[in-house]
């Protein structure tokens, strides 16, 4: 509300919210479906954002051929592992609370296109794999060329299960995971399926925070990737 010319400087900045704040969308949004509002709340917003069909990827009594997978390349990096882990955590996370109970080899974490069960309702391919080879030609890498942390979230029309997370390098793919995760629904076993291109307007994106337990793990979330510590 602040109108007027001139320079102005502000020293100390206090974020607080009220109902206010909310759309009418949003403040009836655990009576409607959610798919009305899940991709325009990805943070922070990406390039482009197209929406997809979304993916029911759970029911009660699912076969265990029918359970999400992810693929990885052989090759990948703590990065891409600790991306492919998240992924996991968040589907395991909805499907529990769908009532389903979780075991240590549900939503597998795999390195072997081969290995692939054709009858899984959700696959997320990390990287360059054998999978995404067979692809190769539609993914749109041209749109993130000379971009290091540009990464996408692709989906081809006629496979809405198959979710492609692909990137320059494994920070990319990271950031990638970071989106897809803001993307599986919190009250139900769906994931809000969409077509991403995203990249940093620049590579640096620092915060200046005292207490860095507290802040940095939720900073990381939303692709901040350095601090300057204040003494």
């Amino acid at each position: 509300g602040l109108k007027g010319k001139g320079t102005m400087w502000i020293d100390s900045v206090s974020y607080s919210y009220t109902a206010a704040n909310f759309s009418i969308a949003e403040r009836m949004g655990k009576y409607t479906d959610t798919s009305f509002y899940m991709q325009p709340v990805i943070l922070p917003t990406p390039r482009k954002v197209q929406k997809m069909e979304s993916v029911i990827f759970y029911h009660p009594g699912q076969d265990a051929a029918e359970q999400p997978m992810i693929l990885i390349p052989d090759n990948a990096d703590t990065l891409v592992r600790r991306a492919a882990q998240m992924i996991r955590e968040a589907l395991l996370q909805s499907i529990r609370k769908a009532g389903g109970k979780t075991g240590a080899g549900d939503v597998p974490i795999i390195n072997r296109y081969e290995d692939l069960v054709p009858g899984s309702k959700l696959v997320f391919s990390l990287g360059n794999n054998g999978l995404s080879g067979k692809f190769n030609g539609l993914l749109p890498y041209p749109e993130i060329a000379s971009r290091p942390q540009g990464y996408f979230l692709y989906t081809t029309s006629d496979l809405s299960n198959l979710v492609f997370l692909g990137a320059n390098t494994s920070t990319g793919i990271y950031y990638a995971a970071l989106t897809a995760v803001q993307l599986v629904d919190d009250r139900k076993p769906v994931f809000h399926n969409v077509l991403v291109i995203d990249y940093p307007g620049f590579e640096n994106r620092y915060i200046t925070a005292g207490n860095m337990k507290i802040a940095a793990g939720e900073m990381v979330k939303y692709k901040v990737n350095g601090a300057v510590f204040l003494n």
